[in-house]
Formats: structure tokens, sequence, C-alpha cells
């Protein structure tokens, strides 16, 4: 009977864990960039089956249950598909076309971002909503005050038609789970260390 409590609760639990997902889902549906958690459980079965056990009682014999099955928590994963795509009529606003994320130079290190809704701090630094500078291939990308700006498909920068950067877009190699990236909050993932650069559409 305690064991089955303990199930009980337990599934209670998991269910509750599911839900929490699904309402943090629903509520980001339409930020941009933001990436889907997914969850799952498996039912584990006993490594070792502890055959049922015979019970005398005064009154009449009973059978012990043995060691049941039980959930567990499998995966926690972020679904890294890719979204759609939207045409603002903002020239500070960027989309990556395919895989890839844009690098993004926080104070906790570097973080990736599919949300390339960026502008132009008073030191003419390209930052995100939060203030932290986009990173390029020569760190963090700098366009000055007032400047006329143009971005190629490869993701080269130009102002006032001399290049400056390139977007340091990275991605990762396919794993399970989601290649090890994990949210970390305002549209920031945290990356494992083994880091693929790919070229894509900007």
């Amino acid at each position: 009977m305690v064991r089955g409590l303990y199930e009980a609760a337990q599934g209670m639990l998991y269910e509750q864990m599911r839900l929490d997902v699904i309402a943090n889902n629903l509520a980001n549906a339409d930020s941009i960039g933001y990436k889907k958690g997914r969850i799952g459980f498996n039912l584990a079965l006993p490594t070792n089956y502890v055959p049922p056990q015979r019970i005398i009682l005064a009154s009449r014999p009973l059978r012990n249950a043995g060691e049941m099955p039980w959930m567990m928590l499998t995966r926690y994963s972020v679904d890294l598909s890719e979204g759609s795509l939207r045409q603002t009529g903002n020239p500070l606003d960027f989309a990556i076309n395919g895989e890839g994320y844009f690098s993004i130079q926080t104070p906790s290190g570097v973080r990736y971002t599919r949300d390339g809704r960026f502008s132009i701090d008073a030191n003419g630094y390209l930052v995100t909503r939060n203030g932290y500078k986009v990173l390029g291939q020569n760190g963090p990308i700098n366009l000055g005050v007032g400047s006329q700006i143009q971005v190629s498909k490869d993701g080269t920068i130009r102002v006032n038609g001399r290049v400056v950067d390139r977007f340091l877009i990275v991605d990762f190699p396919p794993t399970r789970g989601g290649g090890g990236l994990s949210k970390e909050g305002g549209g920031l993932l945290v990356a494992p260390s083994n880091l693929q650069p790919l070229p894509p559409n900007v």
C-alpha cells in the first residue's frame, strides 16, 4: 500500500511537470526566437524481478505483488526546429534562414539565440533587447551611430559601404536531447563546448 501511495504521488508530480512545460510553451507561443520545451517519461521495469510471495494470515492467504514497475523522467529537451520568418520593416531586425544561432556576449559568457531583434547602443554596438553585445567574427559588432547599414545573405555587415564584420553564426552537432542546448531565459540558450561554425543565410 505504501508503495502504491508513493507511485501515485510520483505520477502527480510528473503530470504537474508536464503541465508546467505545456503552460510555458503556450505563454511564449508568440515570443520571437522562443524554443519550446519537451518532456518525456518512460515506464521503468524492475531490474531484478521479485516473485510474488504468499503471506499467510489467520483468515486467508494473501499474495504480495512483489517489485512493481514505476514511471521515470527520461528526458527534457528543447525543440530546435526553425520557426517562420516575417518582414518587420526594422533595418536592425535579422533572421537566420536555416540552422544556426547568433552569438551573444553576456556577463556569464557567450550565449546563443535565434531572436534577431537588435538595436544600437550609445557606443555604437549592436545589442540585444537586454543590452548584451552581438558578436561578429572580430568580436562585439560596432556599427557606429547614425550609420547606413547593409547586411548580405552570408551575414557580412557593411557600414556606409565598408565591410566592418560578419555575424558569428554557430551551430551544434545533432545529438539526442536537443544537441545539449538548454534555455537560460530571455531567448538565450546555453551551449556545450563542441561548437560547429555554420555559415547560413541571414
